[in-house]
């Protein structure tokens, strides 16, 4: 299961604590299924080790996202591959991801899966090919009902 830990986490005792801390992925997926909204984006800039300030073992240990199975009408948008780690960063604003991302939504025109392919590529770039982002598209949505962040109207 994947937990959304903010950037500077509280301490946890132990692995329950975390059920308690920290919200899982799977109940924002199952409230969004539960809203049936017309389509649904997820973006997660979140792929990272599992935090230092955990101290304990949780049967998932393992680097990175898990991979998540998205139903009809999700898109899911990873910073990098499943089981690989993000780079922060350091010494930038946001992550090479968030800076990529805030960059390509400013262009006009593209709709989600150019906009989401053009990321992949500029952050491969910027990276050194370091950290490979990928997406997930199971919106079913014929070309012309393409979703667009910015149109450019």
């Amino acid at each position: 299961v994947n937990y959304l830990v903010p950037a500077r986490p509280e301490p946890v005792l132990n692995a329950a604590d975390i059920k308690r801390k920290y919200v899982d992925l799977p109940f924002i997926v199952n409230s969004m299924i539960d809203a049936e909204a017309k389509r649904n984006i997820i973006i997660l800039d979140a792929c990272r080790d599992t935090p230092d300030f955990i101290g304990v073992k949780t049967r998932g240990d393992k680097n990175g996202l898990a991979y998540i199975t998205e139903p009809e009408r999700f898109l899911v948008a990873y910073s990098t591959q499943v089981g690989m780690t993000a780079a922060d960063g350091k010494g930038m604003e946001h992550s090479p991801y968030m800076t990529v991302l805030l960059e390509q939504l400013k262009v006009p025109g593209l709709n989600v899966d150019q906009l989401f392919v053009r990321v992949r590529d500029n952050v491969q770039e910027l990276t050194h090919n370091e950290q490979r982002p990928f997406f997930k598209n199971n919106l079913s949505e014929s070309p012309r009902e393409k979703f667009y962040f910015n149109r450019g109207k």
